[in-house]
């Protein structure tokens, strides 16, 4: 992950890019079946090569792929699209931009570039529905979820996100832009994303004579919205309204789950493969809910994600081939297999591990992992793991940290040795007492939280 600084040039850099590629083609170029089409694909932020390494696997096989900050940008055709939204395991959502423009600051300029700089029949036909999602990319929204709240405005020299009881930005001096009405600065998501709604609905009613409703939650025409320090893209969602960490498995979350696409992300940054030889022992004995172990036992099968969640939108799109969804799933089907080494999932609730039980079975995976129901320090896993994985509690609000790294630490050293011990946590302070040294860390940025990926290796007793 880059420094705050480098990241927020970074991540400008790419939409700028994105600004340049759309305004020197025309907007029928973006629909063309033989230009090459631009897509940008978020996740968390540190799994940025994790997600390029996927797009360039031979299940996608995107080109021109550039890292950012939260995700990356790549092209392909309209197969590759979809590719990506059935194979992707750490992404969060893929997206196509429609429309990009500079100095994008007020109510009236978004308006503008959202009902004039996109074909709108060419997107949507009569009976469709449409969403619209807003993201206000200044440097404090990012530290706070949701974003600033009504009244908060977006400074337009530097993007910082200032508060609504200051008059001049905190960090650059620049005065708090002016204007009501159509007028007014963007400054609260909601709002923002009604402009782009009523630009839209605007267009359609004046060339087709009807205007789309409105559906949050699984829209025909998702589309979303990035403004960063005046540049504006408007893009659509090929995967839908929803994160595509919601693979569709989870009937409950457990309270310190993870979302899956980070765990999936972690596991192949960790080098788990579906391809290993050997068919390493992944073990994971401090579960909880699973979600290592199902997303592992799905690479291990090559199990495409896309295969359990609902059917994206990009099938009803006026644009859309209508046999290459289809075509691509009994693809991914075709590709699963049988795991070749054993995953092992041990927690000490048996609650949590009913739930694990239930939702390995929902995913299909259940086979592929052998649950137990043991404390740590009683564990004695089946076959020696070659491949440790966990997130063990690091929560300030969970109780019994220490003695759990503590008992995790001995387990390594008695039950898993030689192995590779990749273990997440968001206290360095708890790590300690695992009394190991870590290798490696890989930072994370997740819900406002600095966490590390650490790697230990387990190595086996010195002889006397």
């Amino acid at each position: 992950v880059l420094p705050g600084a480098a990241a927020d040039r970074r991540d400008q850099r790419l939409h700028q890019m994105t600004f340049a590629l759309l305004t020197t083609s025309a907007a029928a170029a973006l629909l063309s079946p033989t230009a090459p089409r631009q897509f940008f694909a978020t996740c968390v932020g540190g799994l940025e090569p994790v997600l390029a390494a996927e797009l360039s696997s031979a299940h996608i096989g995107a080109t021109a792929i550039e890292e950012g900050h939260w995700g990356c940008r790549f092209e392909g055709d309209a197969e590759t699209g979809a590719r990506a939204v059935l194979w992707l395991r750490s992404a969060l959502r893929v997206m196509e931009p429609l429309a990009s423009a500079e100095d994008v600051y007020t109510q009236r300029e978004l308006y503008n570039l959202a009902r004039d700089g996109v074909d709108w029949p060419a997107i949507i036909t009569e009976g469709q529905t449409l969403g619209v999602n807003a993201v206000l990319a200044a440097t404090r929204s990012r530290k706070a979820a949701g974003g600033g709240r009504p009244g908060d405005w977006v400074c337009t020299q530097c993007g910082d996100l200032v508060f609504a009881s200051k008059d001049a930005c905190f960090r650059c001096g620049q005065p708090r832009p002016s204007g009501e009405g159509e007028n007014a600065p963007l400054t609260h998501s909601h709002f923002t994303a009604l402009t782009v709604k009523n630009a839209c609905c605007d267009a359609m009613r004046d060339a087709a004579g009807w205007r789309p409703s409105v559906d949050a939650s699984d829209a025909d025409v998702p589309l979303s919205l990035y403004v960063h320090r005046g540049v504006a893209t408007l893009y659509r969602v090929l995967s839908g309204a929803p994160s595509m960490h919601k693979r569709g498995y989870r009937s409950a979350v457990h309270a310190a789950a993870l979302k899956e696409t980070l765990a999936a992300g972690l596991l192949l940054h960790a080098g788990y493969a579906a391809d290993a030889e050997g068919g390493a022992t992944l073990c994971d004995p401090m579960c909880g809910s699973a979600t290592l172990p199902i997303e592992a036992a799905l690479i291990a099968t090559d199990t495409a994600p896309g295969l359990i969640r609902a059917p994206p939108p990009l099938r009803r799109w006026a644009d859309a081939d209508a046999t290459l969804w289809p075509r691509l799933v009994d693809e991914a089907r075709a590709a699963r297999r049988p795991a070749r080494g054993a995953i092992l999932a041990n927690d000490v609730h048996p609650a949590a591990i009913a739930l694990a039980r239930r939702d390995a079975q929902a995913a299909g995976v259940a086979d592929c992992i052998e649950f137990s129901n043991d404390d740590v320090r009683d564990y004695e896993p089946p076959t020696a793991p070659s491949f440790v994985v966990s997130n063990p509690p690091w929560d300030k609000r969970i109780e019994g940290g220490e003695e759990s790294w503590r008992e995790l630490g001995l387990f390594l050293k008695r039950h898993c040795a030689p192995s590779t011990a990749w273990l997440l946590s968001g206290n360095k302070e708890l790590t300690r007492h695992l009394r190991m040294r870590g290798e490696s860390k890989l930072p994370i940025e997740h819900a406002g939280t600095d966490l590390r990926f650490i790697r230990y290796d387990v190595l086996p007793p010195r002889p006397e």
